[in-house]
């Protein structure tokens, strides 16, 4: 007994070999063709021998290629059967088919179950294009001698290469953004969202054949808003497929382009006050250094990102002592086209504000107490130095104007005295020089004359009354030049009352 035990168990043993070995040949996989090509049909069969099978399944993936192959019996008893079944299908591109049957596959052998797997991959080619037929040589002319035609009845045609359809592409990227859906040859429409700065698209268009062509149109000067980009690829056989590529490019971002402020000064100038910070797009807080009192009114100039924004100025007109806030609110003012959009709530979405704001300080005004009397008179004196120093040119060229002339008048007057004096002194000598002659001829004549005495009464008289027509005409030639001296300085007398 202890031997037929052993007996049995080594058979059982040798069995148990025996169906582990069969277990690595329980399936197969084959392709045909194999390799395959690129836009060929190929058939994979997948066989399991000796094998009581109750679901088998094997997937196929890759080159563009998919499916599942299924061998299903549902039998438990009876002899060992062979189960084959096939797929066909058509690789996309160059790569590589795997084909596997999972390992958790359910298969029977010998009223037991087993685990079957394989795997297999089959290598996609690129098709080979055939060389092109080599033209016959045409007939020389050059030289004595001439070939002569072929008279055989029989011609070779030259072989035909089919041209490629594939207009594909394999590869599509957009540098400046993300692609939805996610990129697949099999789609043709797409949607990319660009910034604003954004103008044209880096695209990076790859044919999945190689003798195909793409061509890409629209890409160039981007609009804001919506752009259809195309990409037209060009089979060798002349075919063509469109991808479409929506560009959408945001508007530019709202708010102010620019923002200066200014005050009038007392000349009537704009005088501009420095922001602090600096002014820049992304900040929406500044501050004014203390303005002087007498400021009421600011200037606020301020240029807006977009074309059609609306701005609203506040707060700078009528500034009020301590600190005052400037507000310049940057309104979009699209046109509407449609109805009103909704928010999730069901209330009207509101234009788009961007609301920037200014901090400044006006200075009080200083209280100035009534001057007194000696402040005055300095002030006075002060203001006259600073008239003086201010129009010190202009007084030098009039004091010189006035001094000429009174020098030129002076010149005049005493000129025109020096004549009469010199006048009255000859008139002075001539009555001189008369007198003395008649004292003279008086004293000759009156020794050697003879005559009564009536004759020297007569004689004497009338030397008297030529002496007293020459004192009278004396009389007369200084009464005249006194009179026209103090006419004279009756004028200048006048004059003087006059400017004073």
């Amino acid at each position: 007994m202890k031997n037929l035990k052993r007996i049995t168990l080594i058979l059982m043993l040798l069995t148990a070999i025996f169906c582990v070995i069969n277990i690595s040949e329980a399936a197969s996989i084959s392709a045909s063709p194999n390799p395959a090509e690129v836009g060929k049909s190929v058939t994979i069969t997948v066989s399991v021998p000796n094998v009581n099978t109750v679901d088998l399944t094997a997937t196929v993936s890759g080159a563009g290629t998919s499916g599942t192959i299924r061998l299903v019996d549902g039998s438990m008893t009876g002899e060992a059967r062979t189960f084959s079944k096939s797929i066909t299908v058509t690789p996309t591109s160059a790569g590589t088919i795997s084909v596997a049957i999972s390992g958790g596959s359910n298969a029977v052998l010998n009223g037991q179950y087993v685990d079957v797997s394989a795997s297999t991959n089959i290598t996609v080619k690129e098709p080979v294009s055939a060389p092109k037929p080599e033209q016959p040589e045409k007939p020389s002319n050059n030289g004595n001698t001439t070939t002569k035609p072929n008279n055989n009845n029989t011609t070779t045609k030259p072989t035909e290469t089919k041209k490629s359809s594939n207009s594909r592409l394999d590869t599509l990227k957009i540098a400046e953004g993300i692609l939805t859906p996610e990129f697949d040859s099999k789609t043709r429409e797409y949607t990319i969202n660009v910034p604003n700065e954004v103008t044209k698209l880096s695209i990076e268009a790859i044919t999945d054949d190689s003798k195909a062509s793409a061509k890409i149109t629209g890409n160039d000067e981007l609009q804001i808003g919506e752009n259809t980009i195309e990409i037209i690829v060009t089979a060798e056989d002349g075919s063509t497929s469109t991808y479409t590529i929506k560009a959408i490019r945001a508007d530019t971002e709202l708010g102010l382009q620019s923002l200066n402020v200014f005050y009038i000064d007392e000349n009537g100038e704009k005088v501009q006050i420095d922001l602090n910070p600096v002014y820049e797009v992304g900040l929406f807080e500044y501050t004014l250094k203390a303005i002087s009192y007498k400021i009421d009114n600011l200037i606020v100039e301020a240029i807006a990102t977009r074309e059609n924004a609306k701005i609203e100025i506040i707060g700078n007109e009528k500034l009020k002592t301590g600190e005052n806030i400037i507000t310049i609110k940057v309104i979009s003012n699209e046109e509407q086209t449609e109805e009103p959009s909704e928010d999730e709530e069901g209330d009207i979405a509101q234009p788009e504000e961007k609301v920037y704001t200014i901090k400044v300080n006006k200075e009080a005004e200083p209280v100035v107490a009534p001057l007194t009397t000696i402040q005055k008179i300095k002030n006075w004196f002060s203001g006259a130095g600073v008239w003086f120093s201010n129009n010190f040119s202009k007084i030098q060229t009039v004091a010189l104007i006035v001094s000429t002339t009174l020098f030129v008048g002076l010149t005049v007057y005493y000129v025109r005295d020096y004549k009469n004096y010199k006048k009255l002194v000859e008139q002075l000598a001539e009555i001189n020089k008369t007198n003395l002659m008649e004292k003279a001829n008086f004293a000759v004549n009156g020794e050697e004359k003879s005559g009564t005495i009536e004759d020297d009464v007569t004689e004497e008289n009338e030397t008297t009354e030529v002496l007293n027509e020459n004192k009278n005409t004396l009389n007369e030639n200084l009464d005249k030049f006194f009179r026209t001296d103090e006419r004279d300085r009756t004028k200048q007398e006048k004059g003087r009352r006059f400017k004073k």
